[in-house]
């Protein structure tokens, strides 16, 4: 797992891409999401943290919570 690094990158910022130790992430936007690790192994972005959940938009119906 390596840090996401954002904005334009120095040449030590494109060494250490090319090493396997940081990933680029380009120009920071205003996205939802914002990968801040991303794995070499399987591919994936990752963030900090996950995001907060608000249940009270949408509980789930299951069949032992029918009330």
């Amino acid at each position: 797992m390596v840090d996401v690094v954002y904005g334009f990158p120095t040449m030590e910022m494109i060494e250490r891409a090319k090493n396997d130790e940081i990933v680029l992430g380009g120009t920071p936007r205003d996205f939802d999401f914002k990968p801040t690790h991303f794995c070499l192994d399987c591919l994936e972005q990752y963030p900090q943290c996950e995001p907060e959940y608000d249940n009270s938009i949408h509980t789930p119906k299951f069949s032992h919570n029918n009330e």
